[in-house]
């Protein structure tokens, strides 16, 4: 194995905790340590020598052998790349101008052993060259992600990001690579708005990632894992008074109407995700409402996803129709709030298998077939790209039953569910195209495909 170790197989060994042969058995003791600088990819990276004073010896080649120069404290380094001896590629300026050499990362570094883990430090702050303190490198700001190298003489030295790369700086005060908070939020209310539709309204943030916009779950009549019926909004609102008290940034809240299902006084119960340390997600609170209107007859369909959206981000209609070059897209590419895919309607598989050639991207990957009854008429409902499916041929499935999981098999660019609707039983050869496209229900090729969307909504095929 080389002793240069690229970034992304680096991030494999340190999240497995597979250990790194070396063959010879030279720098067993500084691989561990320098792992964690060499699997950040957090390059170029601007820095100053770690110390005031002395000279920091460079040289030829990442083995450290044959020296070439030095750098003095006063020199603005700019490091390329780090080796898993310890050895860093650095560019630093010289009486002529600049040199590239390679110099020992601990010249830099407090630690080679920190946590690749970033995190925000939640304020504006000043960064240093130096634990002293003495001159400045820049600004690190609230939502900014940092890595914490070590700390000294009451700083920290943090990697952070700046234009075109990262600088490495001293910061005042002691921080740790694990904020671990919980998320800190308010649900200010929840009150009905219009006929199975209420409105939550707050707000949440967590320090562990300031630059993120927190997912909100909402259960209507039962807290999470009762099996109440669940929804999901995001904290992206506009929030200047959350900044004001907190000063965490401006767009962290939420006030969304959501479509619901159940009716009459329910109690519904709000969760803030976490996205960094701390001990899960919280229940922001709970509060009673009067959800109004009548309860409609239950269609004999329901989208295969629970809170299924669409995945296409420029998409329309649920992509049902999208044009892609001289192609209409005549299906609906989803994800949802899990990972579960589950049975439309009442039916019999009819088909399920792999379609393509295993290990390449082309065909429909995982998939399964059903079989239905509605006005008197067959239709067929059809799930692609699962990473697996746990059902048979010949079964028989209720709405609702797991029959899969949403995956990225076949000819995917990315984890969705590709889900159409047929009137004829699939042979195999339709991928999710065709040349021609009309309205709700289009033939191509002999077989006519309905929106299931339309299907869904209206309980009847257009």
């Amino acid at each position: 194995m080389r002793k240069t170790v690229c970034f992304g197989l680096a991030v494999i060994l340190s999240l497995t905790g597979i250990s790194i042969p070396q063959g010879s058995g030279k720098h067993l003791s500084t691989v561990a340590t320098v792992e964690a600088a060499s699997t950040t990819g957090r390059v170029p990276m601007w820095a100053y020598m770690k110390n005031g004073s002395g000279k920091l010896t460079t040289y030829t080649s990442a083995t450290l052998k044959s020296s070439t120069g030095y750098i003095v404290p006063g020199d603005y380094c700019k490091i390329l790349a780090f080796y898993s001896n310890g050895a860093v590629k650095v560019t630093y300026p010289t009486s002529k101008g600049s040199r590239t050499a390679y110099a020992a990362m601990s010249g830099f570094m407090t630690s080679t052993s920190f946590s690749t883990k970033t995190r925000t430090l939640g304020k504006k702050l000043t960064a240093y060259r130096r634990s002293t303190g003495s001159a400045t490198i820049g600004t690190v700001f609230a939502t900014d992600q940092v890595l914490v190298i070590g700390t000294a003489n009451g700083r920290t030295q943090v990697q952070y990001p700046c234009s075109g790369g990262y600088k490495l700086g001293w910061v005042s005060g002691t921080y740790s690579a694990n904020q671990g908070s919980n998320p800190q939020d308010c649900v200010d209310s929840v009150s009905p708005a219009g006929e199975g539709k209420i409105k939550v309204c707050g707000w949440a943030f967590d320090r562990d990632s300031l630059g993120s916009q927190l997912k909100i779950h909402v259960y209507v009549g039962g807290p999470a894992g009762s099996g109440a019926p669940g929804y999901v909004i995001t904290a992206n609102a506009y929030r200047p008074d959350v900044n004001n008290v907190y000063g965490v940034g401006n767009n962290h809240g939420f006030a969304s109407t959501i479509s619901v299902s159940p009716r009459g006084s329910k109690t519904v119960y709000v969760y803030a995700i976490n996205v960094g340390g701390g001990s899960g997600n919280p229940l922001i609170g709970t509060k009673s409402v009067n959800i109004g209107g009548s309860v409609t007859k239950a269609s004999s369909f329901q989208m295969p996803l629970s809170n299924a959206r669409c995945s296409w981000r420029s998409a329309t209609n649920w992509s049902w129709g999208n044009k892609s070059g001289s192609k209409y897209h005549i299906g609906i590419d989803i994800i949802g709030f899990s990972d579960n895919v589950m049975a439309t309607a009442n039916g019999t598989v009819v088909g399920c298998g792999y379609n393509g050639t295993v290990g390449k991207r082309n065909g429909n990957g995982n998939y399964v077939i059903l079989k239905h009854t509605i006005s008197g008429k067959t239709v067929y409902s059809f799930y692609a790209h699962l990473s697996s499916y746990c059902v048979k041929k010949g079964a028989t499935v209720s709405k609702g039953t797991k029959i899969g999981t949403v995956g990225s098999t076949g000819n995917s660019t990315g984890k969705h569910l590709h889900f159409a609707m047929t009137n004829t039983l699939w042979n195999g050869s339709y991928y999710g195209y065709a040349t021609y496209f009309t309205g709700n229900k289009t033939t191509y090729a002999g077989v006519t495909y309905y929106n299931p969307v339309y299907v869904i909504q209206n309980n009847r095929l257009p």
